[in-house]
């Protein structure tokens, strides 16, 4: 049986490299940065990771990383009967 990762994008600021400009606040089309304690924070559920804040960030304190997601690992196996398929592959979670 094949387990299939799912990986999530994601953007991070480092605190060290922020110089509090707020560049990346105005360059953000969905307003999920704001300054906190003067340097960038990004709320992950406003973010598209559209990368708007790693182009216009003057010191380069925005990277985009990829991680594991919080979904459960998915087992894909071949399909039978008794469940829906997708191109001939049943697709199982395990919780």
């Amino acid at each position: 049986m094949d387990s299939i990762q799912i990986l999530e994008k994601v953007i991070r600021v480092s605190s060290e490299l922020c110089i509090g400009c707020g560049s990346c606040i105005d360059a953000c089309s969905v307003e999920a940065i704001s300054l906190v304690d003067h340097h960038a924070s990004i709320d992950d559920a406003l973010c598209i990771v559209c990368e708007a804040c790693l182009e216009t960030c003057p010191n380069g304190a925005f990277i985009a990383i990829t991680s594991p997601s919080d979904c459960a690992p998915i087992t894909v196996q071949p399909a039978s009967d008794r469940f829906c398929n997708f191109n001939n592959y049943e697709i199982d979670r395990k919780y």
